[in-house]
């Protein structure tokens, strides 16, 4: 007899990551074998290139820009 652990997890049906976590999760076909493996390659170290795009409003600061006729 295999024994079995279901765990569930929570996501935020009002919260736009984790929408989007589920719809990318949903369209995998074995979703617990995708997860399982996810968990492994963070246990083994796997190191896979992630990136996010932040906006970063530019600081306009007042006595710099006085001062560049000086510097």
């Amino acid at each position: 007899m295999t024994r079995r652990k279901i765990i569930p997890i929570s996501l935020n049906l009002n919260d736009e990551i984790d929408l989007r976590l589920l719809e990318h999760l949903n369209k995998k076909g074995n979703r617990s074998k995708y997860l399982k493996r996810l968990i492994y390659d963070d246990l083994m170290g796997v190191k896979k290139l992630i990136t996010t795009a932040v906006h970063v409003e530019e600081e306009h600061d007042e006595d710099l820009d006085s001062m560049k006729g000086f510097l």
